[in-house]
């Protein structure tokens, strides 16, 4: 029974992530920093942000703290 209700719980939560991942998409941030004074949310598509948010849903935290660390690591440093 305790496994059904933290599935439940799990599943709430994630609906919450998507929900806001959908509201931001829809919406924006209310910035004028994409392309031609837009907002940053234009440049993604729904469908690849929902793919990548979906997997990330799927990792532990510790495993999702390690593909937030090697994307750092992939950003180009920039020296002032």
């Amino acid at each position: 029974m305790a496994e059904s209700t933290e599935a439940n719980f799990d599943q709430a939560e994630n609906d919450k992530v998507v929900s806001k991942v959908e509201k931001f998409l829809r919406d924006g941030c209310g910035c004028s920093r994409a392309i031609k004074g837009g907002q940053c949310s234009q440049q993604f598509s729904l469908e690849v942000v929902m793919v990548n948010v979906n997997n990330c849903l799927e990792l532990s935290h510790t495993e999702l703290d390690l593909v937030v660390l090697a994307n750092i690591q992939c950003l180009p440093l920039q020296l002032p």
